[in-house]
């Protein structure tokens, strides 16, 4: 019989990137917005 073999991967500064959005929220609620 096989074994599964499972392995859990963390973030780091190296593997994550940083995206900002600048959105105009102006007249919507904050639940449309999300």
């Amino acid at each position: 019989m096989s074994k599964l073999h499972f392995t859990t991967k963390h973030a780091n500064e190296a593997t994550v990137t940083h995206n900002w959005y600048v959105i105009d929220g102006t007249n919507q609620t904050v639940g449309r917005m999300c």
